[in-house]
């Protein structure tokens, strides 16, 4: 077996029926990554003239001493069962970025360690990768304890489901505040590059947003736009359905306040999400500032779902979460009302070429609290 550079097509046939494919693995998040400095490579492991294992690596300079560190995100993509592949392609890698001056690469597979439930625990009988851990820490991989990628999800299998299914499997709370937004005229509707600079105002001018995007949010539009590998989506209010529906009072009176001061509609919030392979990722949504009491969130996320299984996805994931699975998560708790599933990646792996540059640019990270990411 020999490792070499493949170009994008080649690089896209291999991942595309991969398990451990996803959207950091792409050529789209190439392009993305070298708006921030970024070198990019695509390398695969070839075998009689078939591709057995695959990575895009991205490369950054230290400065000063001219040494690189490299980033598989989310990658390799391999499987990680079969010590040998894993054992021959860490190999081939270390060869490659030691001819260009690598310090070491860093790995984040995307690939869960075991099965775990709504609540984060483990589901007896379910899919357990952790033997994994052991072939990666055998073959000299070290584990890291903070990460620079999120490695914990939240996830809703929909396949083969409908929307009147995912309804029905969710908290009734967060079901009935859905079906009240709807009543108050909350819908949504998809939106092309000539709103893109409408939702980034928003998006950069309320408190209220989450974002896994970063700062260049039009270029990742853009890019990932191009091969229709993004939805973009933006709620919006209809107060006159809202007055038609009011029924009580006090909806009578919010109906007639939200139409004194925004007229017939309004925005109330947005959605980007990525679509790779068979799954939807929401990467970045928000709640304007001044509707963030009325729980819009659950719609903003179910007006996605509806989207994704209409289009044939088989995986919502709803974005990264904190590790820490409790009360105190915020995030998690609006997620978990949806009854999917928590699922937490492998980790992150570094395989070191020099070990003393290694250890001394850590102390440096550590002592400045800053990341590869950091490096310009």
């Amino acid at each position: 077996m020999k490792l070499k550079e493949i170009n994008k097509k080649e690089f896209f046939d291999f991942c595309s029926t991969h398990q451990t494919n996803n959207f950091h693995q792409s050529k789209e998040w190439a392009e993305y990554k070298r708006l921030d400095g970024w070198h990019t490579y695509f390398i695969g492991l070839d075998h009689n003239g078939q591709i057995k294992a695959a990575s895009l690596l991205l490369a950054k300079e230290i400065p000063i001493i001219k040494r690189r560190v490299f980033y598989a995100p989310y990658g390799f993509i391999i499987n990680y069962k079969d010590l040998e592949l894993v054992r021959s392609f860490s190999k081939h890698v270390k060869e490659f970025i030691s001819s260009k001056k690598a310090v070491f690469v860093k790995i984040n597979p995307y690939l869960s360690i075991k099965e775990l439930d709504n609540s984060g625990n483990y589901i007896q009988g379910g899919y357990d990768n952790e033997k994994c851990l052991d072939v990666l820490k055998s073959l000299g991989y070290i584990k890291m304890d903070k990460y620079l990628d999120p490695v914990t999800f939240y996830k809703l299998n929909i396949e083969d489901k409908s929307i009147e299914d995912i309804l029905n499997n969710m908290n009734q709370e967060v079901a009935n505040t859905i079906i009240t937004n709807e009543k108050k005229g909350i819908y949504s509707r998809d939106v092309n590059s000539n709103e893109y600079d409408k939702i980034i105002n928003i998006i950069y001018n309320n408190s209220n947003s989450i974002n896994h995007i970063g700062n260049n949010i039009k270029e990742f539009l853009q890019i990932f736009g191009e091969d229709n590998h993004v939805n973009v989506k933006i709620l919006e209010m209809d107060i006159d359905k809202y007055l038609e529906n009011a029924t009580t009072d006090t909806e009578k009176e919010e109906a007639k306040n939200f139409e004194y001061n925004y007229g017939h509609k309004v925005i109330v919030g947005c959605s980007i999400s990525v679509c790779y392979k068979d799954e939807v990722t929401t990467l970045c949504s928000l709640i304007q500032d001044k509707f963030r009491d009325m729980l819009i969130q659950y719609s903003i996320n179910y007006e996605v779902i509806k989207w994704a299984i209409e289009n044939n996805y088989k995986t919502y994931n709803f974005g990264p979460i904190d590790n820490n699975i409790d009360d105190n998560n915020k995030l998690y708790q609006s997620y978990k009302g949806f009854n999917g599933n928590v699922v937490k990646l492998l980790g992150e792996f570094d395989l070191v070429i020099n070990t003393f540059i290694y250890k001394q640019y850590y102390k440096y990270c550590k002592s400045k609290n800053k990341t590869i990411n950091d490096l310009k």
